[in-house]
């Protein structure tokens, strides 16, 4: 056995005084990240933006969960897919910006998108989108407005009691 002279012995003691740690999982990781992310976003009242594909986004900002009656929930629910689906149809491309609110006791639900940046899709559609979302607000107690915005985009918004009519 050959003892070594100078700085080869001095780094062969160092690692051999290392303390060896012992390999964290990436599992233990990625559950550690997820835990301060959460952290973070529940003090932030904020979650990042989602990719949905198609160039949609979704994210919430100043959110914190109130929980609303099942029928109301319901009701919000559809007027909001609906209304992702007509942005899609009728103006591909162009961004969808949705607002749900509370205030005193009414659900607002506002959904706006600019015009649309490319040609609208011919897609085969009952026409009775609206009419139906109109016909269940209104049996809430709720009003349901929707119409063209000055800079040639669409703008939609539902009204809800968040109590029994």
């Amino acid at each position: 056995m050959r003892l070594r002279r100078g700085r080869g012995a001095q780094a062969d003691e160092r690692q051999r005084k290392q303390k060896v740690q012992p390999e964290v999982g990436q599992d233990h990781l990625d559950r550690r990240t997820r835990q301060r992310q959460r952290r973070t976003e529940r003090k932030q009242h904020h979650r990042p933006n989602h990719d949905l594909g198609d160039g949609l986004a979704a994210g919430t900002a100043g959110f914190r969960r109130r929980p609303a009656r099942d029928d109301v929930q319901r009701a919000i629910y559809r007027t909001v897919q609906e209304a992702l689906t007509n942005v899609r149809k009728h103006a591909p491309g162009a961004n969808a910006n949705v607002w749900i609110r509370r205030n005193d006791g009414t659900f607002v639900t506002t959904i706006t998108n600019p015009a649309a940046p490319r040609p609208a899709l011919a897609l085969p559609s009952a026409k009775q989108g609206l009419v139906g979302l109109r016909q269940r607000a209104e049996t809430l107690g709720g009003e349901l407005q929707s119409g063209p915005t000055p800079d040639g985009g669409y703008r939609l918004h539902l009204t809800l009691p968040a109590n029994t009519p």
